[in-house]
């Protein structure tokens, strides 16, 4: 009986042995692919949620700057000791109320004893964690940034942001409280999540103060026992494996530290959305051997193809998220060169003209030639005026505007800018007073330029609405500050246009009257400098019965907010 081994061919061997080469290559190939796309995959993540952390902590960073600023502003009203609660209200009432529900001050009892809401009530709030911090502390002057908590007077949850207020001599006096309502403040995180995505604001006390996926968000949960919570303090940014202590789900988490504060963000996405988000479509279907091969070899191409468009993909987002932080970054500071550069390039050809416009004006010209002469130096002194208001403006904004605060004698000044202002008045055919009272002091803490320029603004928009009508300028003493007032018997301001006042470019007298024109930034540059002095500034006015725009400066020495202007 012949042996059934003799038949096999050494060609059947051969085809054998390139069939199983073939498969293994196509099993080989195909996992060796696998693992490169799920490399590829997690470092195109990587990128993502580094993107994503980034734009975040920079959020962050700037919404608790601003909270900040305001607790600033407020302290050092309280500490003056006079229309503190006016003058939070009327910041109040220029805030985003969605995100800042309330301000608020606690005494060094323990007690709330302002607040801003309507119906606001004195409450006890002696063991809040964000009132004893520093009550407890070391006269530590730190922002603290607590975990939502439910507000006693305003019974929301709220995240608390404080400050200590402390005398002069280091006494305790209490702390500002500026409340954000986390729903609004997390609202652009939620965008950005993933189906089971995390993004967290986390302290380096270890415990989380938000916390938003899908569902909502929480918080107060303490991170500090846990494996990664070291590395995320140490560094300013990075990569970690996270196994929630929420919901038990393994994450990739990149972290980030907000600014130079105690503060990181993490922004998580789960290794189990990674994979089927970026290999979807790789199956092995082993029915047959020559089927095995056949689809094996299609799984190929379709992996290659599918990890091909997934790679456009995020690279296209990354980019285009990399693209719009670049460009927000860029934006203010853009703007402030531009409008600096330019006023610096007008400032030099204006003053040519203006020069050798007054020396026409000595010449022996004819009539119409003089007026001419007359003509071009007004209209050159103009535009070099618009032309500081818009290097002001940019200064202001980019926060170089230089300050030199010493004792000015304020009725000096006063009359300086009257004096300067009297002839374009008696040329108008109206009328240019000034009254201090007695009780105003000789000397005031300030910047001159800057408080000649405040009534210079203020005197000239008088006039330019009054025509031929009178303007009076009246200094009292109002406290610890000394009132500047401005009233005019131009055509009034209506409630509705009051709110647009003290805006960058906006005109409200355009909807009331074409016959006064300008570039918009005369009051929103005196509230500026006001604010920088340390002072404040409003309007009372109503249509047809003129306009009082005033202004405070304090007494003092200049506040402690304004110490580094000018430095």
């Amino acid at each position: 009986m012949p042996n059934p081994a003799h038949n096999i061919s050494p060609t059947s061997v051969v085809k054998g042995l390139l069939t199983f080469l073939l498969v293994a290559t196509v099993i080989g190939g195909y996992f060796f692919l696998q693992k490169d796309a799920r490399q590829q995959a997690v470092a195109r993540a990587q990128e993502n949620l580094q993107s994503i952390a980034y734009a975040l902590s920079v959020h962050v960073d700037g919404t608790l700057e601003q909270a900040d600023h305001i607790g600033r502003v407020m302290r050092n009203n309280y500490v003056a000791g006079t229309n503190y609660a006016a003058n939070a209200k009327a910041v109040y009432a220029e805030l985003d109320t969605k995100l800042y529900p309330q301000l608020g001050i606690i005494d060094a009892k323990g007690m709330y004893v302002f607040g801003t809401l309507p119906d606001f009530k004195p409450v006890d709030l002696s063991d809040r964690k964000h009132f004893r911090v520093h009550a407890d502390g070391k006269g530590e002057d730190v922002l603290f940034v607590s975990a939502p908590v439910l507000g006693r007077a305003s019974k929301k949850l709220t995240l608390q942001l404080t400050r200590p207020i402390n005398s002069k001599d280091g006494q305790f006096l209490g702390v500002t409280v500026v409340s954000i309502n986390p729903e609004e403040f997390t609202s652009v995180y939620r965008k950005l999540l993933l189906k089971n995505g995390i993004i967290a604001l986390n302290g380096f006390d270890g415990i989380n103060r938000i916390r938003v996926d899908r569902t909502g968000f929480n918080f107060g949960n303490d991170l500090s026992k846990t494996p990664w919570f070291k590395s995320a303090t140490e560094k300013e940014q990075g990569f970690v494996d996270t196994l929630s202590v929420i919901d038990g789900i393994n994450r990739l988490t990149a972290f980030r530290r907000v600014g130079e504060r105690n503060l990181f963000v993490t922004v998580g996405m789960p290794y189990a959305e990674i994979e089927p988000s970026y290999l979807a479509g790789y199956h092995v279907i082993l029915p047959w051997i020559t089927a095995f091969i056949v689809l094996a070899l299609l799984a190929l191409y379709r992996m290659s193809m599918n990890s091909q468009r997934l790679n456009w993909r995020l690279k296209d987002v990354n980019q285009q998220l990399v693209h719009n932080i670049d460009l927000a970054n860029e934006a203010t500071a853009t703007k402030s060169h531009f409008l600096a550069s330019v006023s610096h390039e007008l400032r030099t050809p204006l003053h040519g003209i203006l020069g050798h416009a007054e020396l026409l004006s000595f010449e022996d010209l004819p009539v119409n030639a003089k007026e001419s002469v007359a003509t071009i130096f007004q209209s050159a002194n103009h535009l070099l005026s618009i032309t500081n208001q818009l290097l002001d403006t940019a200064k202001t904004e980019s926060g170089t505007q230089q300050l030199d605060f010493y004792d000015v004698e304020i009725r000096t000044a006063v009359m300086e800018v009257i004096a300067l202002h009297k002839i374009t008045a008696q040329q108008a055919g109206g009328t240019l007073t000034c009254s201090i009272d007695d009780g105003v002091p000789s000397l005031l803490n300030t910047d001159v330029t800057a408080l000649k320029r405040i009534l210079h603004n203020l005197i000239d928009n008088g006039l330019k609405f009054s025509k031929a009508g009178p303007v009076q300028v009246d200094v009292s003493r109002n406290g610890e500050f000394v009132r500047f007032a401005v009233t005019d018997s131009g055509i009034g301001i209506s409630a509705k246009n009051q709110e647009k006042l003290f805006v960058n470019y906006a005109q409200v007298h355009e909807f009331e009257t074409r016959e006064v024109t300008g570039t918009g930034l005369g009051l929103a540059l005196t509230r500026s400098l006001v604010e920088l002095l340390g002072g404040n500034i409003g309007v009372q006015s109503s249509v047809g019965k003129g306009s009082t725009f005033w202004f405070n400066l304090p007494l003092g020495i200049r506040p402690a907010a304004q110490q580094g202007v000018g430095s």
